[in-house]
């Protein structure tokens, strides 16, 4: 069976990009969350693990992957 995932097992992150400026929140309901970028987001490599990781400009540079957190 597969899990769902709601907007609300990802808030912690969806308020961390708008309150980074990068996105703003331009509507939601109880399970969807519409988002409007502000910033270029450009695609890195993690040296560490190989993990594909997708940055703005004013993100931190830190691997999201937890088992690696290298700086990018």
């Amino acid at each position: 069976m597969s899990q769902i995932c709601t907007r609300t097992d990802i808030e912690h992150y969806i308020i961390t990009i708008c309150d980074s400026e990068m996105t703003r929140n331009i509507a939601q309901n109880l399970t969807t969350v519409w988002l409007k970028l502000f910033d270029v987001v450009e695609k890195h490599t993690c040296s560490g693990c190989g993990f594909d990781v997708f940055l703005g400009r004013s993100e931190e540079r830190i691997c999201p992957n937890i088992s690696c957190g290298v700086e990018i």
